[in-house]
Protein backbone atom coordinates (compact mmCIF):
# COMPACT_ATOMS: atom_id res chain seq x y z
CA UNK A 1 0.00 0.00 0.00
CA UNK A 2 1.58 3.41 -1.00
CA UNK A 3 1.58 6.25 1.90
CA UNK A 4 2.49 9.73 2.22
CA UNK A 5 5.05 10.62 5.02
CA UNK A 6 4.11 14.09 6.72
CA UNK A 7 7.22 15.88 8.02
CA UNK A 8 6.31 17.04 11.05
CA UNK A 9 8.22 20.37 10.39
CA UNK A 10 8.03 20.88 6.69
CA UNK A 11 4.49 19.74 6.04
CA UNK A 12 3.50 16.46 3.98
CA UNK A 13 6.04 15.05 1.04
CA UNK A 14 5.26 12.26 -1.02
CA UNK A 15 6.83 9.04 0.49
CA UNK A 16 6.71 6.66 -2.48
CA UNK A 17 8.48 3.04 -0.50
CA UNK A 18 5.06 0.86 -0.59
CA UNK A 19 4.78 -2.27 1.67
CA UNK A 20 4.80 -0.41 4.85
CA UNK A 21 4.64 -2.92 7.70
CA UNK A 22 4.34 -0.16 10.93
CA UNK A 23 5.44 3.24 12.30
CA UNK A 24 5.62 3.95 15.60
CA UNK A 25 5.93 7.66 15.71
CA UNK A 26 5.67 10.83 18.09
CA UNK A 27 4.72 12.83 15.49
CA UNK A 28 2.04 12.53 12.05
CA UNK A 29 3.82 10.30 10.62
CA UNK A 30 1.18 9.51 7.82
CA UNK A 31 -1.01 11.82 6.20
CA UNK A 32 -4.18 9.34 6.23
CA UNK A 33 -3.90 8.60 10.02
CA UNK A 34 -6.34 10.10 12.42
CA UNK A 35 -6.05 8.37 15.47
CA UNK A 36 -3.59 9.07 18.86
CA UNK A 37 0.07 9.00 18.69
CA UNK A 38 0.06 7.35 21.92
CA UNK A 39 -1.62 6.24 25.18
CA UNK A 40 -0.34 7.02 28.59
CA UNK A 41 -0.73 5.40 32.27
CA UNK A 42 -0.28 8.25 34.50
CA UNK A 43 1.69 6.52 37.61
CA UNK A 44 -0.10 8.34 40.35
CA UNK A 45 -3.72 6.94 39.70
CA UNK A 46 -3.02 4.53 36.93
CA UNK A 47 -5.38 6.44 35.16
CA UNK A 48 -5.14 6.30 30.77
CA UNK A 49 -4.91 8.79 28.05
CA UNK A 50 -4.87 9.01 24.70
CA UNK A 51 -2.45 11.72 23.05
CA UNK A 52 -3.38 13.27 19.97
CA UNK A 53 -0.76 15.67 17.41
CA UNK A 54 -1.26 19.47 17.45
CA UNK A 55 -1.74 21.14 14.12
CA UNK A 56 2.35 21.68 14.21
CA UNK A 57 2.49 17.19 14.18
CA UNK A 58 3.80 16.60 17.01
CA UNK A 59 2.39 15.28 19.60
CA UNK A 60 0.61 17.89 22.47
CA UNK A 61 3.53 18.15 25.08
CA UNK A 62 1.36 20.50 26.91
CA UNK A 63 -1.45 18.25 27.14
CA UNK A 64 0.43 15.49 28.42
CA UNK A 65 1.74 17.58 30.83
CA UNK A 66 -1.37 18.90 32.43
CA UNK A 67 -2.91 15.56 32.39
CA UNK A 68 0.55 14.91 34.78
CA UNK A 69 0.09 16.90 37.20
CA UNK A 70 3.58 16.07 38.14
CA UNK A 71 3.48 12.32 37.78
CA UNK A 72 5.44 10.13 35.60
CA UNK A 73 3.59 8.95 32.58
CA UNK A 74 4.34 5.89 31.03
CA UNK A 75 3.66 4.39 27.27
CA UNK A 76 0.54 1.93 27.54
CA UNK A 77 0.47 2.23 23.90
CA UNK A 78 2.27 3.51 20.96
CA UNK A 79 0.12 3.51 18.11
CA UNK A 80 0.69 1.75 15.06
CA UNK A 81 0.09 4.86 12.40
CA UNK A 82 0.74 2.32 9.25
CA UNK A 83 -2.90 1.46 8.79
CA UNK A 84 -1.82 -2.18 9.35
CA UNK A 85 -3.01 -2.15 13.36
CA UNK A 86 0.59 -3.56 14.84
CA UNK A 87 0.17 -1.94 17.53
CA UNK A 88 3.54 -1.87 20.30
CA UNK A 89 1.67 -2.29 23.71
CA UNK A 90 2.80 -3.00 26.92
CA UNK A 91 2.84 -6.81 27.41
CA UNK A 92 5.83 -6.83 29.97
CA UNK A 93 5.31 -4.72 32.75
CA UNK A 94 7.83 -2.36 32.76
CA UNK A 95 7.25 0.15 29.61
CA UNK A 96 9.22 3.03 28.88
CA UNK A 97 8.61 6.31 30.36
CA UNK A 98 6.32 9.32 28.08
CA UNK A 99 6.96 11.65 30.52
CA UNK A 100 9.04 11.74 34.28
CA UNK A 101 8.06 14.53 36.63
CA UNK A 102 5.44 15.72 34.34
CA UNK A 103 7.45 17.20 31.67
CA UNK A 104 8.15 14.72 28.49
CA UNK A 105 12.35 14.63 27.44
CA UNK A 106 13.27 15.94 23.73
CA UNK A 107 15.58 14.91 21.20
CA UNK A 108 17.14 16.94 18.72
CA UNK A 109 14.45 19.97 19.81
CA UNK A 110 11.40 17.28 19.41
CA UNK A 111 10.25 15.11 21.91
CA UNK A 112 11.23 11.61 22.65
CA UNK A 113 10.15 8.23 24.34
CA UNK A 114 12.63 7.44 27.42
CA UNK A 115 13.57 3.97 27.18
CA UNK A 116 15.81 2.41 30.48
CA UNK A 117 17.53 4.01 33.26
CA UNK A 118 19.99 2.98 35.65
CA UNK A 119 18.59 -0.09 37.17
CA UNK A 120 15.85 -1.49 35.21
CA UNK A 121 15.10 -2.65 31.67
CA UNK A 122 11.91 -1.16 29.94
CA UNK A 123 10.37 -2.70 26.84
CA UNK A 124 7.52 -2.89 24.60
CA UNK A 125 5.86 -5.63 23.03
CA UNK A 126 5.50 -5.29 18.84
CA UNK A 127 2.88 -7.96 17.69
CA UNK A 128 5.49 -9.65 14.80
CA UNK A 129 8.69 -11.76 15.38
CA UNK A 130 11.25 -9.31 13.36
CA UNK A 131 13.67 -12.06 12.76
CA UNK A 132 11.32 -14.50 10.91
CA UNK A 133 11.61 -12.38 7.55
CA UNK A 134 14.01 -9.93 5.82
CA UNK A 135 13.35 -6.79 7.13
CA UNK A 136 14.61 -2.87 7.05
CA UNK A 137 13.92 -0.80 9.74
CA UNK A 138 14.84 2.59 10.49
CA UNK A 139 14.95 4.48 13.79
CA UNK A 140 15.52 7.79 14.85
CA UNK A 141 16.84 8.72 18.40
CA UNK A 142 20.20 7.98 20.69
CA UNK A 143 21.80 5.96 23.31
CA UNK A 144 22.37 8.17 26.73
CA UNK A 145 24.43 6.45 29.07
CA UNK A 146 25.34 2.83 29.03
CA UNK A 147 24.93 2.90 33.24
CA UNK A 148 25.14 -0.62 34.51
CA UNK A 149 24.86 -2.36 30.92
CA UNK A 150 28.73 -1.61 30.77
CA UNK A 151 28.69 -1.77 27.14
CA UNK A 152 25.72 -2.84 25.04
CA UNK A 153 22.20 -1.47 24.76
CA UNK A 154 19.19 -4.22 23.34
CA UNK A 155 17.00 -2.11 21.46
CA UNK A 156 15.06 -4.94 18.92
CA UNK A 157 15.18 -8.51 20.29
CA UNK A 158 13.56 -12.00 20.01
CA UNK A 159 13.78 -14.64 22.19
CA UNK A 160 15.52 -17.93 21.37
CA UNK A 161 15.06 -21.58 23.65
CA UNK A 162 17.13 -21.77 26.50
CA UNK A 163 16.64 -18.30 27.63
CA UNK A 164 18.87 -16.82 24.68
CA UNK A 165 18.13 -13.72 22.27
CA UNK A 166 18.82 -12.42 18.88
CA UNK A 167 19.19 -8.53 19.02
CA UNK A 168 19.67 -5.78 17.20
CA UNK A 169 21.65 -3.36 19.67
CA UNK A 170 23.71 -0.73 20.83
CA UNK A 171 27.52 -1.13 21.61
CA UNK A 172 30.82 0.57 22.10
CA UNK A 173 31.68 1.86 25.86
CA UNK A 174 30.48 3.87 28.74
CA UNK A 175 30.40 7.16 26.36
CA UNK A 176 30.02 6.62 22.82
CA UNK A 177 28.06 3.51 20.48
CA UNK A 178 27.62 1.97 17.54
CA UNK A 179 25.53 -0.33 16.01
CA UNK A 180 25.87 -4.18 16.81
CA UNK A 181 24.38 -7.89 16.03
CA UNK A 182 24.12 -9.65 19.64
CA UNK A 183 23.65 -13.37 20.74
CA UNK A 184 22.76 -13.01 24.36
CA UNK A 185 25.04 -15.53 26.72
CA UNK A 186 27.21 -16.14 23.87
CA UNK A 187 28.79 -13.89 21.71
CA UNK A 188 28.51 -10.17 19.81
CA UNK A 189 29.87 -7.85 17.27
CA UNK A 190 29.84 -4.19 16.82
CA UNK A 191 30.72 -1.93 13.39
CA UNK A 192 30.96 1.69 12.39
CA UNK A 193 31.68 4.87 13.21
CA UNK A 194 31.36 5.53 17.39
CA UNK A 195 28.81 8.21 18.24
CA UNK A 196 28.58 10.07 21.69
CA UNK A 197 25.97 9.43 24.30
CA UNK A 198 23.24 11.45 23.47
CA UNK A 199 23.79 12.11 20.42
CA UNK A 200 21.08 11.80 17.90
CA UNK A 201 20.84 9.77 14.63
CA UNK A 202 19.15 7.91 12.00
CA UNK A 203 20.30 4.51 12.21
CA UNK A 204 18.95 1.19 9.99
CA UNK A 205 19.37 -2.64 9.97
CA UNK A 206 19.07 -4.66 6.58
CA UNK A 207 18.66 -8.08 6.41
CA UNK A 208 18.02 -10.54 3.40
CA UNK A 209 16.07 -13.74 4.64
CA UNK A 210 14.55 -15.21 7.87
CA UNK A 211 17.02 -16.66 10.99
CA UNK A 212 17.94 -20.01 10.66
CA UNK A 213 19.69 -21.81 13.46
CA UNK A 214 22.88 -23.09 12.77
CA UNK A 215 23.72 -20.47 10.47
CA UNK A 216 26.04 -17.22 10.28
CA UNK A 217 23.26 -14.35 10.39
CA UNK A 218 24.22 -11.12 8.35
CA UNK A 219 23.02 -7.65 9.19
CA UNK A 220 23.81 -4.52 7.40
CA UNK A 221 24.17 -1.47 9.35
CA UNK A 222 23.38 2.12 8.12
CA UNK A 223 24.55 5.05 10.82
CA UNK A 224 22.50 8.42 8.64
CA UNK A 225 22.73 7.33 5.39
CA UNK A 226 25.94 5.55 5.28
CA UNK A 227 26.34 1.74 5.02
CA UNK A 228 29.06 0.56 7.88
CA UNK A 229 30.58 -2.59 8.07
CA UNK A 230 28.40 -5.88 7.64
CA UNK A 231 27.38 -7.64 10.94
CA UNK A 232 27.70 -11.56 10.98
CA UNK A 233 27.21 -13.41 13.38
CA UNK A 234 27.34 -17.25 13.59
CA UNK A 235 24.71 -18.55 16.32
CA UNK A 236 23.75 -21.56 17.67
CA UNK A 237 21.03 -24.18 17.30
CA UNK A 238 18.56 -22.30 19.57
CA UNK A 239 15.34 -22.01 17.46
CA UNK A 240 12.89 -18.27 17.76
CA UNK A 241 10.74 -19.46 19.99
CA UNK A 242 7.94 -16.54 19.95
CA UNK A 243 5.49 -14.11 17.60
CA UNK A 244 6.79 -11.19 18.81
CA UNK A 245 9.31 -8.78 19.28
CA UNK A 246 10.84 -6.70 22.40
CA UNK A 247 11.54 -3.02 22.19
CA UNK A 248 14.12 -1.50 24.84
CA UNK A 249 15.35 -4.24 25.85
CA UNK A 250 16.39 -7.92 25.78
CA UNK A 251 13.68 -10.59 25.36
CA UNK A 252 16.13 -12.95 27.08
CA UNK A 253 15.58 -12.74 31.27
CA UNK A 254 19.46 -11.85 31.51
CA UNK A 255 19.63 -9.71 28.17
CA UNK A 256 20.66 -6.37 28.54
CA UNK A 257 18.52 -3.27 27.92
CA UNK A 258 18.51 0.05 26.06
CA UNK A 259 18.62 3.26 28.17
CA UNK A 260 18.03 5.92 25.20
CA UNK A 261 15.55 8.53 23.96
CA UNK A 262 13.73 7.06 20.52
CA UNK A 263 11.53 8.62 18.63
CA UNK A 264 10.15 7.14 15.50
CA UNK A 265 10.44 3.43 14.06
CA UNK A 266 9.65 2.75 10.64
CA UNK A 267 9.53 -1.18 9.58
CA UNK A 268 9.35 -2.81 6.74
CA UNK A 269 9.34 -6.56 5.64
CA UNK A 270 11.64 -6.72 3.00
CA UNK A 271 15.26 -6.14 2.24
CA UNK A 272 14.77 -2.84 0.65
CA UNK A 273 16.96 -1.43 -2.12
CA UNK A 274 19.43 1.79 -1.22
CA UNK A 275 16.73 4.12 -2.78
CA UNK A 276 13.60 3.42 -0.90
CA UNK A 277 15.92 2.76 2.39
CA UNK A 278 17.29 5.84 1.46
CA UNK A 279 13.74 7.53 1.28
CA UNK A 280 12.62 6.80 4.73
CA UNK A 281 15.92 7.68 5.43
CA UNK A 282 15.67 11.29 4.07
CA UNK A 283 11.94 12.02 5.16
CA UNK A 284 12.51 10.70 8.84
CA UNK A 285 15.60 13.41 9.03
CA UNK A 286 14.12 16.07 7.71
CA UNK A 287 11.02 15.59 9.82
CA UNK A 288 13.12 14.64 13.46
CA UNK A 289 16.33 17.46 12.40
CA UNK A 290 18.73 15.12 12.42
Amino acid sequence: MSMMIQSGRFGATDYPVAGIAAIYSLRKAASSYTGPVVKGKRVSDGAFMDFYPTDGGWIDTAAVSTWAAGSKVQVETWYDQSGNGRDATNSFGAPPDLAVTGTMETLGGHPAIRFGNSSTKTRLRLPFNLFTSSYTVVMGGTRTNAGTNAEWGTLLSALRNNDRNISLAFADNLSTFRPGLQQNGSSDIKAGTSTANGTPRIFSFKRNGAFVPNTTYTVVPYVDKVESTWLSLSFNGNALLDTYTSMGGAAASQGDRMTGLWTEFVFHFTDLSDTDREAIQNNMGAALGY
